[in-house]
């Protein structure tokens, strides 16, 4: 090595130290600039990988990058693109937009915390929780905890709605305040969309939704701790709540919404003062606008009709896509945009063994593959004429998968870094092992679970480890390889000539 050369390294060596990154973090991953997979098959044949392409993206403190290309089903090497940079380098992601996400402001209780409140705090005139917690605040003697269990039709007539507005180039986030206005706000004022959306939705509190309160006062009166609160009010009964929420999909010129519609018992909810009825709601936008004032009921819906499970718009923008259950069976619904009327009811061939059960979906744009009750895995898809049907349905039950309990986890929950690929007989789903199930060996954070599931049910489970791992404190991620946060993993079938 020249003296040039030694002096370069050294140079590039203490900027990497000055950076974060240890020794032995840098010792490990200098020399490895190539990412090195090894494959173990627990269960089926890894043949069935053939033509499945996987990116994997991963990061060392955000200071040195790599950018793996696998194919498992071949012998060749990953090839991997390596970077480093001598800064912090962050990450920028793809804006996704959630459209409308309306929830109760009591889903959040009330907090206040810190030292110095004083009755005036808890000001006359306040209503809703602030007065429920004012009441208690006069109750509780100084230096004493108190706790009491409130009936919030006593401070509530309609369910204090908050919550956000997400779209292209409008973003508006609710204050907990903004459900507790007493005067309608000018409509050149951030609060006036709150305003407008607590006056369409009006729905009336229930008789007997109770919610347990505490609060915690200092010896001089000047330090309160305020307890979130809790509907579970003794040790074994949970009260009937309605817990609002909300299912959005955003389109090119307009925002599509729905809430659901009964409470936590199952029972319908009074749906009777919302302003245009119970349905599905159309926002209509354009840039930095959004017509509040003009929200309109464009597909009235029957609560008795089931509960809301999912809300779709298709690929090109022309349907929505509504999966609704009764209780027992589930029905997606095809509605077409422009007319907004019914093209196609498909009942899905499921039935939840008890009450409503779970329901968790992978969206894949021209596919959704619904996890439902961790028991069954359906794949929905159109065929070429845009009829919807059900292309793979399969038991994914501990006993049907026959993995270990860990194994089994990963591929009957789907986590938001879950990725998939259908190529239309094989459905191939990836996650890095840190990501999904709670693994243990977060130092081996970069290692990733694969399998492939046909008609037939599971054809192949593996676990793929990286050379990336490390010995070193695995909490410490500066030390250690993870995942990138943005598109960390990538899953592609080859398509045939």
């Amino acid at each position: 090595m020249t003296s040039k050369l030694a002096l370069a390294v050294a140079i590039l060596l203490l900027v990497l130290s000055l950076a974060g990154i240890t020794a032995a973090a840098v010792t490990i991953n200098a020399a490895r600039d190539q990412v090195e997979l090894t494959a173990a098959t627990i269960a089926g044949d890894p043949a069935v990988l053939d033509g499945l392409d996987l990116r994997l993206r991963t990061t060392l403190g955000h200071y040195l990058f790599w950018d793996t290309a696998y194919t498992p089903a071949s012998a060749r090497d990953p090839e991997t693109t390596f970077d480093f940079s001598t800064i912090r380098r962050g990450e920028t992601s793809t804006r996704s937009y959630d459209g409308i996400e309306l929830s109760s402001a009591l889903s959040y209780g009330f907090s206040m915390s810190g030292s110095g409140y004083d009755e005036d705090d808890f000001a006359n005139g306040k209503s809703g929780l602030i007065k429920a917690y004012n009441e208690l605040y006069r109750e509780t003697p100084l230096g004493e905890e108190r706790t009491k269990i409130i009936n919030l039709s006593d401070y509530y007539d309609y369910y204090p709605i908050t919550g956000s507005i997400y779209l292209p180039e409008y973003h508006l986030s609710m204050e907990w305040e903004d459900a507790h206005l007493t005067a309608a706000p000018s409509k050149a004022s951030t609060q006036y969309a709150a305003w407008r959306l607590n006056q369409y939705f009006k729905i009336p509190m229930l008789p007997d939704q109770m919610l347990k309160i505490s609060l915690e006062k200092s010896a001089d009166g000047r330090s309160v701790g305020v307890g979130a609160g809790t509907y579970r009010v003794d040790d074994t009964v949970e009260t009937e709540r309605y817990t609002l929420g909300s299912f959005s999909v955003v389109a090119d010129d307009a925002c599509y919404f729905t809430i659901n519609a009964r409470t936590t018992y199952g029972n319908p909810i009074d749906i009777s003062q919302i302003e245009g009825g119970y349905g599905i709601y159309r926002l209509l936008y354009s840039g930095k606008t959004i017509s509040i004032d003009a929200i309109e009921n464009v597909y009235p819906l029957d609560p008795a009709d089931g509960s809301i499970r999912w809300l779709a718009l298709s690929p090109d923008q022309t349907r929505l896509l509504l999966y609704r259950s009764d209780g027992i069976a589930l029905t997606l619904t095809v509605i077409d945009r422009s007319a907004m009327k019914t093209v196609q009811t498909l009942s899905l061939p499921w039935q939840y063994p008890q009450g409503e059960g779970s329901m968790t979906v992978y969206n894949g744009g021209d596919y959704h593959v619904l996890c439902l009750d961790y028991a069954r895995m359906l794949l929905v898809e159109a065929d070429a004429d845009g009829v919807y049907g059900v292309s793979l349905d399969v038991a994914v039950d501990a006993d049907s998968l026959g993995l270990g309990e860990k194994d089994n986890g990963h591929l009957r929950h789907m986590y938001s870094t879950q990725v998939m690929a259908w190529d239309g007989t094989r459905l191939a789903m990836a996650d890095y092992m840190s990501q999904s199930g709670g693994y243990s060996k977060y130092k081996q954070a970069c290692d990733l679970y694969l399998a492939v599931f046909t008609a037939d049910g599971l054809q192949y489970y593996g676990i793929h480890e990286t050379s990336l791992n490390t010995d070193t404190d695995p909490y410490n991620t500066n030390d250690s390889c993870w995942p990138m946060s943005v598109d960390p993993l990538n899953l592609t079938w080859r398509k045939t000539p």
